[in-house]
């Protein structure tokens, strides 16, 4: 009977290697490169190695994981991991492997090619298998050269995923530099997954796109915190920029995160995502970005066609839940273009309780510039337009494309140097819901409203103390339209207690509205006409 037992246990521990199970870890203490080397790298298939560090390690070299293998590296919140600084990254996680580094900090990797090979990605780690980071800070780890004119771009001073799953939760990751990606990347197109959670990224930096990351795969993003990070390069043929995050795979913001004085040199002082037909970016729950701005050299570029102080969409983004529960705060962004907190080029929907304040323009869009399609949906939850200015047209908003606000809305105290202090509209805005206008203004005309194209009012509107004064050279001291100059087609209704100027113009008037106390040289409510 006793044999018998014997040969059954040892068919079930034969099964379980045949099964690719493994038995034990091995447990090891390091406290020089050399062993932490020849540990990891004479691995056998099948091996779980536990890795404490005893002492700070020097790294001299890259040491590469072992197919099948699984090895976990423990600094105990005491040893560090440095590089020599000589031109090699810290580890290559190979397909089929997992590496696993906590309470720790890796330290000075320099990758410096001018090759397209994987050896110009991924300044400390290059991805191909699972990394699992825990509580552990990147610093200085850096990628450069490459040549983004022949298509070689160095990628990810921290990190570069190729492929697999690189799971992060805490840590730091602080003056990283690469051309893309000053910390994180992975390539368009990317069947690579990062899940980062309670992580912060500071002072990063991408010489084209990515001050912090830049994402070609999945990724989701939680409870994290974007700081000062910088992508600076400006070219006339490329769509760079992007001061935290630049995108062209699937974005997730999940809550919580938050975006402080992020500078791109072109588009998205925070947040770039990039046209790419697969480019889509959700934004959940409750999301901060504050001192965000896009510098973009109006001297270059067209004005209106660029920008996004903290957010630029090239192609599909949702910010907030369809519940409309999600807090989102913009505040104190800007550009030198249009769109002070967020420029939309393509498809955008904006949902919940929204708060824009004290955003800035240079030319158009104080707050928001939409050129594309864009719906803003805040149900009954007030969604808020304050203090947000601009230098050219729109206080708050300009739309050339086509706009739908839902939902509480109100505007005040927004200002443009030339036409709408609040809202500027050329092509279709609809504004369905309960909104009000006050002390909004402008120095051209609609001291709230400037309609060139196609706006429907409908609702509850209230208009007050909205002004425009001509004091613009452009406007030649013609201002019209103290609430509303519209030049085109108008459909309002409730219309009540305002005044108007006529001439030429499509006009439909339904129901009422409130329009008191505005001022302006023709039309103290609303100016219709050319």
């Amino acid at each position: 009977m006793r044999r018998n037992k014997l040969k059954i246990a040892a068919l079930a521990y034969i099964c379980l290697l045949s099964a690719g199970l493994k038995v034990s870890a091995a447990e090891i203490n390091v406290n020089d490169f050399d062993t932490l080397q020849s540990t990891i790298q004479n691995a056998s298939s099948g091996s779980v190695l536990n890795i404490t560090l005893t002492d700070n390690i020097q790294s001299a070299s890259e040491i590469v994981t072992q197919k099948d293998s699984e090895v976990s590296i423990s600094g105990g919140k005491t040893y560090l991991i440095n590089s020599d600084a000589l031109n090699h990254r810290g580890f290559n996680v190979v397909n089929g492997s997992t590496l696993t580094i906590s309470n720790t900090s890796i330290n000075n990797f320099l990758i410096n090619q001018t090759s397209a090979s994987q050896r110009d990605k991924g300044g400390a780690i290059y991805v191909s298998g699972q990394l699992d980071i825990n509580n552990t800070d990147f610093v200085k780890n850096i990628a450069l050269n490459g040549d983004q004119a022949s298509g070689t771009v160095v990628m990810g001073g921290a990190i570069y995923a190729k492929q697999g799953t690189v799971n992060i939760n805490g840590g730091q990751f602080d003056e990283n530099e690469a051309r893309r990606g000053g910390a994180i990347a992975s390539e368009d197109n990317s069947s690579a997954i990062f899940v980062i959670d309670s992580s912060g990224f500071v002072d990063n930096k991408a010489g084209f796109a990515g001050g912090a990351v830049s994402n070609g795969g999945v990724m989701s993003i939680t409870n994290s915190n974007f700081k000062g990070n910088i992508a600076d390069f400006s070219a006339d043929t490329f769509e760079n920029g992007g001061g935290a995050i630049s995108n062209t795979g699937s974005l997730y913001l999940l809550g919580g995160n938050t975006f402080q004085q992020n500078i791109s040199g072109r588009n998205g002082g925070a947040v770039l995502n990039r046209s790419n037909s697969g480019s889509n970016i959700i934004i959940t729950d409750y999301a901060e970005f504050f001192g965000n701005e896009a510098n973009v050299d109006t001297t270059k570029f067209e004005k209106t066609l660029n920008g996004g102080g903290a957010v630029f969409n090239g192609n599909k983004m949702t910010i907030g839940d369809n519940d409309l529960n999600s807090r989102i705060n913009f505040t104190s962004n800007s550009t030198t273009a249009s769109g002070g907190a967020i420029y939309n080029k393509k498809d955008m929907d904006i949902n919940g309780k929204l708060y824009f304040a004290t955003n800035s323009a240079g030319y158009s869009g104080g707050a928001i510039a939409n050129a594309g399609i864009l719906t803003l949906n805040t149900g009954t939850s007030l969604g808020k337009f304050l203090e947000n200015t601009s230098g050219g047209n729109g206080g708050a908003i300009a739309n050339i494309g086509t706009l739908t606000i839902i939902g509480d809305t109100s505007y005040e105290r927004n200002s443009a140097d030339i036409n709408g202090g609040a809202i500027y509209n050329t092509q279709k805005l609809i504004i369905d819901g309960t909104s009000s206008f006050v002390d909004n203004s402008s120095n051209g005309s609609g001291g709230a409203i400037f309609n060139q194209g196609e706006l429907t009012i409908s609702g509850t509107a209230t208009f007050q103390n909205n002004s425009s004064n001509g004091s613009n050279s452009a406007m030649a001291g013609q201002p019209g339209g103290g609430a509303i100059y519209n030049s085109s087609i108008l459909n309002i209704s409730g219309t009540r207690n305002g005044d108007v100027s006529s001439a030429d113009a499509s006009i439909r008037f339904l129901n009422n509205s409130v329009a008191n106390t505005n001022k302006s040289s023709t039309g103290g409510a609303i100016h219709v006409g050319a």
